[in-house]
């Protein structure tokens, strides 16, 4: 752990790296990427961009410690690019990926009787040829949700947090 600079000690702040890695940080950060990810979930859901469910179920926050502090990452899958900006007339999409996007659909019982498996291989065919000729639209989740708003209120707990807790 990193020596405390001196001067803090004589403004009354002792053990700052410590509060910092605390659970009260950690439990902020932790609760605060908990409600983005609900609120990443409920976008999706909204813009019908959740067709299997695993890019929401696959929404995972981290928190990790850095010289500078903590900082929280939040990983998913990585197609959620494609979600959030939609994909340009141009793009080819292979038929392996939309065929297991199709299992995947059946898996979760959204269009039992539109993919058949005997014809999935024409039909991945034919939406990548319409992905290729048109594109796919956007439906952004992560530019509505992650708000400056949002932002300020996590910086606005964590300030509060050591306003209470740093002058003990």
């Amino acid at each position: 752990m990193a020596k405390e600079p001196d001067f803090l000690k004589g403004l009354g702040i002792q053990n700052i790296t410590e509060e910092i890695q605390s659970g009260g940080v950690n439990s902020i950060i932790q609760d605060w990427g908990n409600k983005l990810i609900e609120a990443l979930r409920r976008k999706l859901k909204n813009n019908k961009s959740n067709a299997s469910g695993s890019l929401s179920a696959n929404i995972q926050p981290t928190i990790e410690p850095t010289s500078k502090g903590e900082k929280l990452i939040i990983t998913m899958n990585e197609y959620w690019v494609d979600v959030e900006e939609g994909q340009a007339p141009g793009t080819m999409v292979s038929a392996k990926s939309l065929i297991q996007w199709m299992k995947e659909k059946r898996r979760y019982g959204a269009f039992k009787s539109a993919f058949d498996k005997r014809i999935e291989s024409v039909v991945a065919r034919k939406i990548s040829k319409n992905i290729y000729a048109g594109g796919t639209k956007a439906r952004p989740f992560i530019k509505p949700t992650l708000t400056q708003k949002r932002i300020n209120e996590l910086s606005q707990n964590v300030a509060d947090y050591f306003a209470a807790n740093l002058f003990k």
